[in-house]
Order: structure tokens, then sequence, then C-alpha cells
């Protein structure tokens, strides 16, 4: 897989100062299942697909998976956020891996491939409470995660149409930009389709 710190692949060749995102060239991988091709998102990291590429993010426990579509483009973008806020980080980690920050931050990468804000909407899954509380820190991360979130959607003006949020099993999500589904899957169970 490719990833890039610190900076964007511009369509253009042009290099843009801006945190972690998954080249758009290069780190794919084939699908088992009819060929597809798949991104992996991993912690903190964000990515912007079109079309028929997915983008997955596997064993996902209290952190959240953010999902922006702009149904008429087919744009998509997936955001693997970790911590509810900046607060909790260090001062070089990327907007992607907070709540606070990633909601703004993934609109903005996907305006910049083309899409329109006003016809973004978003689908979250994630956020379980894996850990036992030992300390006030870790105490409830996923349902703070959770709800940091959706405080953040609604200051950016991006209605959260879908959700499979909280329990205590980790979750396996696929998000499609081409169609904006999203699939959720977790031990033993069929994929849900949000």
């Amino acid at each position: 897989m490719t990833t890039q710190t610190g900076s964007i692949a511009l369509s253009s060749g042009a290099q843009e100062p801006r945190p972690t995102l998954i080249s758009l060239r290069g780190g794919k991988r084939p699908s088992p299942a009819a060929g597809a091709v798949v991104v992996p998102v991993g912690l903190g990291e964000g990515c912007v697909e079109s079309g028929e590429i997915r983008m997955a993010v596997h064993g996902l426990g209290s952190c959240v998976a953010l999902c922006l579509h702009d149904p008429e483009t087919g744009l998509g973008g997936l955001c693997h956020i970790v911590l509810p806020n900046r607060g909790f980080g260090r001062a070089d980690d990327p907007p992607s891996k907070f709540a606070d920050s990633a909601v703004s931050w993934l609109a903005a990468r996907m305006v910049e491939r083309g899409a329109n804000r006003s016809r973004l909407v978003a689908k979250i899954a994630g956020g379980a409470s894996l850990f036992s509380a030992k300390n006030a820190a870790t105490s409830n991360i996923g349902q703070r995660n959770i709800e940091a979130v959706r405080s953040a959607l609604e200051a950016c003006g991006i209605p959260l149409v879908a959700e499979h949020v909280g329990g205590s099993v980790p979750r396996t999500i696929v998000f499609r930009p081409g169609d904006g589904r999203l699939e959720v899957s977790f031990a033993g169970r069929v994929a849900e389709v949000l």
C-alpha cells in the first residue's frame, strides 16, 4: 500500500501540504469477490475515490468510519477516525484522525475532486465499546467518537443519512463511492447495507 504523509498527490501532479491520504495510484489490490479494486484505509487515514473502487476498514472497533458521498458525481470519501478531538493527539497528527477535524477536512478534499458540498451526505459505522474503563481518557471512547462525529457533521451542515454504531463487537466495512453503499459486517453475520 502506498501512503503519503504530509501531502496529497493531486491529479495535476502537484503536491499539496495535507495530512495522510492513501495515494490514488498504486496500493490497490483486487478483492477476491468479483475482481473489485479495494483500498484499505488505516488508522487516522482518509481517502477519496470514485466509481467502482471500494474503500475498506477491517477490524473497526472504537474508531468510527466516516463516509461522505456526492450522489451526482459518484465521489466518496472515507476517514478512519480514531479519537474524538485533537486534544487527544500530537501536533503533527493528521486531521483525518480526529472527529472534530476529519469531517471538514474530508469534505474539502472531495470538493477539490469535483464534489458539490451542498450534495454531500454522510454514513458512519463503528464506535464499539471494546475497552474496560481503566481511566477517564479511555472511558467509553467509542461512544465519544460517535457523538463527536455527529456534532462535527451537524456543524458542517452535512446530513447523517445512515449509521451502524455502538455495541461491543468490531466491524468490517466496505464503502462503494459510485453508489454510496456502505456494507457493514461482523462476526458470523451477513453484511448489512446502508
